[in-house]
C-alpha cells in the first residue's frame, strides 16, 4: 500500500495485517521515490513487489524479512509522465508514456525471478493509434482500454491495437 502522510509530504510505502487492520511503516520514500520531482509512477504485484519507473528504467524492489530487499533493474526509457500497472494475476507488468510526440505501451513479463528483464512487447504511437496515458487493465490482464479509447489485446505474439 503507497501512501502520502500528510503531516511531511513524504511516500512510503506501508503493510497492512489483514487481521486486525493495523498498519506500520515497510519501506520508506527514499527506496522508491527517487526524486522528489515529480513523483514518479509506483504498481505494486499481488505479491507485494513494487514497480517504479524513474525515467531511466524501472527498478523492481522485493521487500524481505527484517526489513531487507533486493531489486531489479528493467532497462526502458520511459517519460516524465508515465503510466504503470501490474495485472492482477502479477503476471504483466504495463509501463505507458504519455505526453511526448510519439508514446509507447510497454509490455514486461512482471513474474517473479522472470527470465527476461526487458520488454515482452512494444507499441508506438503514430498518428493514427493514441497510445499512451492512463489506461485500465480487464481482469484476465489481456486488454488495455487507454482512456484515448484504444483497446489493445496482448496474445502470444506480442500488443496489437484492436477489438478485444
Amino acid at each position: 500500500l503507497q501512501v502520502n502522510r500528510e503531516r511531511d509530504g513524504a511516500t512510503g510505502v506501508m503493510e497492512v495485517d489483514a487481521e486486525t487492520w493495523k498498519a506500520r511503516p515497510l519501506r520508506d520514500a527514499q527506496d522508491l521515490v527517487l526524486t522528489d520531482q515529480p513523483r514518479w509512477p509506483v504498481a505494486v504485484a499481488p505479491d507485494g513487489r513494487a514497480f517504479v519507473a524513474d525515467g531511466g528504467g524501472i527498478t523492481e524492489t522485493v521487500f524481505g524479512p527484517g526489513g531487507e530487499s533486493s531489486y531489479r533493474r528493467r532497462p526502458v526509457l520511459l517519460a516524465r509522465t508515465s503510466f504503470l500497472k501490474v495485472s492482477d494475476d502479477g503476471r504483466y507488468l504495463f509501463a505507458a508514456d504519455a505526453e511526448t510526440d510519439r508514446n509507447r505501451l510497454y509490455v514486461f513479463d512482471a513474474r517473479p525471478g522472470a527470465p527476461q528483464v526487458g520488454p515482452l512487447a512494444t507499441l508506438a504511437g503514430d498518428d493514427r493509434t493514441r497510445v499512451g496515458g492512463p489506461f485500465s487493465v480487464s481482469p484476465d490482464g489481456r486488454v488495455l482500454v487507454f482512456r484515448s479509447g484504444l483497446v489493445v489485446r496482448l496474445d502470444d505474439g506480442g500488443a496489437t491495437p484492436g477489438d478485444p
